[in-house]
């Protein structure tokens, strides 16, 4: 050993020595001189080089630690303690002498310590009180390489002060440092380097073929395991890789023959037992697998060979996410020769690098510090906290980028730790004097606030250290069930809490010794259940002291608060930790970030609706770690300076008298409450008293009966001058709602925003004040609208209320006519389609508007053509299209739009009068523009209603003759009760004739004339009788008539037109009503003479029978001729079009369809013929049947419409049916003659004409 006397007085000589194996002790001399010359110098010494532990004592040596003591950093609590007991040992002396050693719990020092080994942090604390640090005047940065934000903050902070204090010397110091650019940082301070000590390495790269890194480790355990002996280290990136690799270790081929090795895991969380086996040794041969905290903060004993997988699973914090990344990534070269500088202390050894050589030059030569990769919050804290400027300003060997201190001021922020101007806030500047995170400083807070210190005081202690509980891969269902009891099934937090209370009665039942078994038998690791302990007591002294200046060791004893304070105290550190689930099984977080529940959570298997977490972290996935169930009224209540409340769709509430909305409250894009209804004047009051004038005052929804008598005047007057909008159909004459707005604005107090206000503010004067006169109201003066847009229409003798709406789009927009249901049926649709003058010339022009291009061209300039026909027109006389098409054709001297064109026309709902049926109390039971569609569906109830309004002296049943009940004359109709139209006519009862009041004028016809038909039969039942026994060849008519198709009995038919009560639909009641028809015997009979005059032409009904009964000898002989004929085979084209033909004619009620029975026997006589032609030319029929198909097909569809909708057919589709059947005959038996000239052209002439009938159906 060289040795050398200190040559600064001491009262002991010291003499010092130094081992000559250690590389720093050649290095001796030049370190000695430089620390002389210079204030700074930096010392690079390679792993083995005895630098840790040889440095402090070089600095005795110089007369350091005189002036002050020697501060000796170190990352790590067990590295300081370690150095200060190897150094002490080295001097001869204990610890607490002249070298000492301080962590946050224990200071082993004394008044004559001149080297203190101390953590990073606890020297960053000191700053606080001593901002020149002049307790020391030497200060050791060492592992430097480590580039924590500790030392990155010391170094920066250094550098300022080497200024200040020139007489502080400053030593850094590491094994892997980039010493150039550490040299820059201190204005080019000398760099030493001194070599490492170790024995021969032999480096191989080794690259594995596949991707299977647990089996590439086991073939080179293999390879190194028959060479010379020694333990094997392996570097692994985590712990799970860890277990995969011991499993593949233990369970494979190659190393099953060697029974005495050891397979032991090294990792952070590791349990102290199996810590304790790595640092004692036993005879078996070991394979350690570790994480790099193997790589410089722990020295395992007995390592010959390492192989380095090349990975590490590193931090790095990502400010957009706000997540902090676990991710695996290749490690630096500095960390790589690191790791190879664990293998050759002891003896030559082997380095193998699962990856090849070009790789490992190609990667980056040391790691990114820690300040360029993590949230800088603490770091923001401290140093506003110690005045020290803007960070960005701050000398950082590696200034952090500006995202990342922009992210740790928006942390400060949500906080409430900084305020805009970057100065602390009260509760900031206490959280910087508090020992843990920033979070974890606003936590207990907010515990105080909420009177929770003294639980949440343990579980922020928990948070700020490596958890107590050992989690031993293999014992971890032993250790699971050990730790049950402390489990709370909502929260991890609350798990923590129970932990802490069942040790701590623990401590207060049980002796040291026993209490060390209970923590084992609970998988409990018994050093850091003491270091919660003390970091408790010193978390709650600093968080009183830095309220009130003194300490308060019973702040850990207060009484235990509720779970919800306790979860809302947390909240407030971890508003950007909150989460909530959605349908897929995750949580969705703020910012859009997604994540589940760590499986080791106790929510790991169940799905709150809302969470929050202490960290979150990506590594294979991103988990949330330290979770607990929270409700969302908790997070907006620990949010408040940061939600976002958004008042949706702004409602007038008539009920409450105020404008009202939904509110939607969000933090960080999560939606904490979506329909909460406030008083929209909390988030917008202006707008909200817009709204409220709009509503109540405008609109007239005042929400109570007892409305001012303001507002009623002025809604009386609105209500004129809007009815004479709606008839323009034009706005224009109210003044806009916005000037109205702006009226009411300048006279209203501006307190009110509110139907209360407004009432507590109501006297007489702001009554005057807000009455509103016609000027106030009325943009310009109108004209008398009274005959153009008349408030009542005229039908019938009935006065139906109109009201105008002007709201295109709206189902009410146009002309609204209020119609007792009562007077359904009596509503007359001509009269209808004339509207109101007012609309007339709008509805002309927008029918000339929708002709065709060259029927338009006609009529230009349209407005010049409306004139004209409005000064031509008749308002409301007959049929509004029929006069309308007769004006045209005048006008333009050529054929124009007939009255089937004008209707087929689609108009604007708006120039349909609108039908709102109302019952007996003025409610509306149906409205529509479609009168046949209203009778349709409320026709029956309109028949109701009228039977209601019954008149007994237009009654009567039972009748067979005209005489008493029956009036001599009936009238052509009455007015009856409720101003109702009626018309008395005659129903046929089948055995007599009755007298009843019938509300509809078409059906009064229908039913008037089958009850005079059952009438003559009654009065003429003798005569008719004798004349049906006259009828010439009767048996033989009637035999062939029985062949008819769907006919019963000729015979029958004979007896039953005897009968007095026969019913319509057979063949020979057919024939006699033609007989009443011809006879004149018709619906327009309405007296007693009329009737009689009708009777006495009994010769000319008799001869009408005898016509009649001639035709249907016809019929009778030709469809005996038919039947006889060879007919089309079954299945061919031409039969099928017969037989549907067939089935048209003479179905039920033939006799009566058939316009003449003679006709009948013509079309009959047209089949066989067609029949006879189809024999010898059968494609000559089919080219004849394509020219009747196309015509044929058109009736079907439109007799198959009329069905549909339960309507009549038209007269006009009736006709033009028999129109085909003339062409049928045209066509197959062109011998015969027709009824009426036909032809393809007049039958598409016809169908021209229907279409649009049918199409309105």
């Amino acid at each position: 050993m060289s040795s050398a006397s200190n040559p600064d007085p001491n009262p002991v000589p010291v003499t010092w020595s130094y081992p000559e194996a250690l590389p720093v002790s050649q290095a001796r001399k030049e370190i000695l001189a430089a620390l002389k010359a210079h204030q700074v110098i930096i010392v690079c010494g390679a792993t083995g080089s005895g630098k840790s532990t040889q440095l402090p004592k070089f600095c005795l040596e110089v007369g350091r630690g005189c002036a002050g003591q020697i501060a000796h950093t170190q990352p790590r609590r067990l590295a300081a303690r370690a150095l200060a007991e190897r150094v002490a040992e080295e001097i001869g002396e204990e610890v607490g002498q002249t070298v000492g050693w301080q962590v946050r719990f224990k200071n082993v020092t004394s008044a004559q310590t001149r080297v203190k080994l101390l953590t990073d942090g606890v020297l960053l604390n000191e700053l606080r009180h001593d901002r020149r640090l002049s307790r020391y005047d030497t200060i050791i940065i060492d592992e430097a390489h480590e580039r924590s934000l500790n030392i990155d903050f010391l170094l920066g902070y250094l550098r300022q002060l080497a200024a200040q204090r020139p007489d502080l010397k400053i030593i850094i110091t590491s094994a892997t440092l980039d010493a150039e650019k550490f040299s820059r940082h201190f204005d080019n301070a000398p760099v030493i380097e001194v070599p490492g000590k170790s024995h021969p390495i032999e480096l191989r790269y080794a690259p594995p073929d596949d991707e299977d890194l647990t089996e590439a480790i086991a073939q080179q355990v293999s390879s190194l395991w028959r060479g010379d002996g020694g333990d094997i280290l392996v570097f692994l990136p985590g712990e799970r890789e860890i277990r995969d690799t011991a499993t593949h270790l233990e369970r494979h081929p190659r190393l099953a023959k060697w029974p005495d090795k050891q397979i032991l895991p090294l990792f952070a969380r590791q349990g102290s037992a199996g810590q304790q086996k790595i640092f004692h040794p036993g005879k078996q041969r070991r394979v350690v697998l570790a994480t790099n905290v193997a790589e410089t903060s722990l020295t395992v004993p007995g390592i010959r060979h390492v192989i380095d997988t090349g990975l590490a699973r590193i931090s790095r914090y990502n400010p957009r996410s706000k997540i902090q990344n676990l991710q695996i990534e290749a490690i630096a070269q500095a960390n790589a020769d690191q790791r190879k500088g664990r293998c050759g202390r002891t003896a030559p050894g082997v380095c193998v690098r699962l990856y090849d050589a070009d790789e490992f030059e190609a990667r980056p030569r040391y790691t990114e510090a820690e300040i360029l990769r993590t949230n800088l919050a603490s770091v923001l804290l401290q140093m506003a906290d110690l005045g020290l400027g803007d960070p960005a300003d701050f000398p950082f060997i590696d200034p952090p980028h500006q995202r990342y201190l922009n992210d740790a001021r928006r942390l400060l922020d949500q906080l409430q730790a900084l305020r805009s101007d970057g100065r602390l806030t009260r509760s900031g500047r206490r959280i910087a004097r508090l020992p843990v995170d920033p979070r974890l400083g606003r936590i207990l807070l907010e515990a105080e606030r909420n009177h929770c210190v003294a639980d949440v005081l343990p579980i922020v202690a928990a948070l700020s250290m490596q958890d107590p509980r050992e989690r031993d891969p293999e014992k971890r269902e032993r250790s699971d069930q050990a730790q049950r009891e402390f489990v709370d099934k909502s929260s991890d937090f609350l798990t923590l809490l129970n932990l802490w209370h069942c040790a701590e009665q623990a401590r207060k039942d049980m002796s040291n010794a026993e209490f060390k078994r209970w923590c084992k038998s609970h998988y409990l690791h018994t050093r850091r259940m003491q270091e919660w302990r003390d970091l408790v007591r010193q978390i709650g002294n600093d968080l009183s002291r830095s309220n009130t200046g003194k300490d308060n060791p019973q702040a850990a004893t207060q009484q235990s608060a509720d779970p919800s304070r306790i979860h809302q105290s947390l909240l407030c550190g971890l508003l950007d930790h909150i989460g909530q689930h959605d349908e897929n099984g995750d949580f969705r977080g703020p910012r859009g970030a997604r994540w589940r529940i760590h499986p080791e959570s106790v929510l790991g298997k169940r799905r709150p609706n809302w969470m929050a977490a202490a960290e979150i972290v990506s590594t294979r996935r991103v988990y949330a770690r330290t979770v607990a169930q929270v409700q969302p009224e908790w997070i907006e209540k620990a949010a408040a300076h940061l939600i976002q409340k958004q008042a949706l769709e702004p409602q007038w509430d008539k009920q409450r008298g105020e404008v009202m909305a939904r509110e939607q409250v969000s933090l960080f894009g999560l939606i904490l409450t979506a329909d909460r209804r406030v008083a929209y004047a909390s988030h917008d009051r202006a707008h909200a008293r817009q709204l409220f004038i709009l509503h109540a005052l405008i609109e007239g929804q005042w929400g109570r009966r007892d409305a001012p008598a303001f507002l009623k005047a002025n809604q009386s007057l609105a209500k004129r001058l809007q009815s004479e909008e709606n008839k323009l159909r034009r706005r224009g004459i109210v003044r806009a709602d916005d000037e109205i707005m702006a009226w009411y604005d300048a006279r209203l107090p501006s307190e009110v925003v509110n139907r209360q206000d407004l009432i507590r503010q109501l006297d007489d004067a702001l009554d005057q004040r807000l009455r509103m006169s016609e000027a106030d109201l009325r943009n310009a003066q109108q004209d008398d609208l009274s005959e153009a847009f008349p408030s009542r229409l005229s039908m019938h003798g009935h006065h139906l209320k109109i009201q105008y709406v002007f709201a295109p789009g709206n189902e009410d927009d146009g002309v609204n006519l209020d119609v007792p249901v009562a007077q359904l049926n009596q509503l007359d649709p001509q009269r209808l389609d004339w509207l109101v003058p007012g609309l007339l010339g709008d509805k002309i022009e927008q029918l000339i508007k929708g002709l065709p291009k060259a029927q338009r061209r006609k009529f230009v300039p349209a407005s010049q053509t409306v004139e004209q026909c409005l000064a031509s027109l008749t308002f409301a006389q007959g049929d509004f299209y029929t006069a309308l098409a007769r004006q045209l054709q005048r006008h333009c001297g050529e054929p124009s739009p007939t009255e089937h064109d004008l209707r087929a026309i689609a108009l604007p709902d708006r120039l349909h009068m609108r039908i709102r049926l109302r019952n007996n109390n003025g409610g509306q039971l149906a409205a529509g523009r479609d009168l046949q569609a209203l009778r349709e569906t409320l026709g029956s109830q309109a028949k109701t209603a009228f039977k209601a309004h019954h008149d007994d002296r237009w009654s009567a049943q039972g009748l067979t003759r005209w005489t008493e009940p029956l009036p001599e004359t009936l009238p052509n109709s009455i007015d009856i009760d409720g101003g109702l139209r009626a018309f008395p006519r005659l129903r046929d009862d089948t055995d007599s004739v009755a007298l009843q009041l019938f509300d509809d004028a078409e059906e009064a016809r229908c039913q008037h004339r089958e009850g005079l038909l059952r009438l003559m039969l009654l009065s003429q039942h003798k005569s008719l009788q004798q004349r049906v026994k006259s009828l010439p060849q009767r048996q033989t008519i009637v035999l062939r008539l029985s062949a008819l198709p769907q006919a019963e009995a000729a015979e029958q038919h004979l007896i039953d037109l005897l009968a007095p009560t026969h019913r319509h639909g057979d063949v020979l009641v057919s024939l006699a009503a033609r007989v009443v028809r011809d006879t004149q015997l018709d619906e327009q009979i309405l007296s007693r003479a009329q009737f009689e005059q009708a009777i006495s032409q009994t010769q000319a009904l008799a001869e009408q029978l005898q016509r009649q009964w001639q035709a249907m000898t016809r019929v009778a002989e030709n469809w005996a001729q038919w039947v006889s004929c060879e007919k089309p085979a079954k299945g061919d084209a031409a039969a099928q079009d017969i037989d549907e033909q067939l089935i048209w004619l003479l179905s039920p009620g033939w006799l009566e369809r058939t316009p003449d029975i003679a006709d009948l026997s013509r079309y009959l006589q047209a089949l066989c013929l067609r029949a006879e032609r189809w024999r010898h030319q059968p494609a000559d029929d089919r080219s004849r049947q394509m020219l009747i198909t196309p015509h044929w097909q058109r009736a079907k569809e439109a007799f198959s419409r009329c069905a549909q909708r339960r309507q009549r057919a038209p007269d006009a589709l009736v006709s033009y049916r028999w129109m085909i059947e003339e062409y049928r005959v045209s066509v197959f038996a062109q011998t015969l003659k027709t009824r009426q000239k036909v032809s393809e052209k007049r039958l598409e002439q016809a169908w021209r004409e229907l279409k649009p009938l049918i199409e309105r159906l």
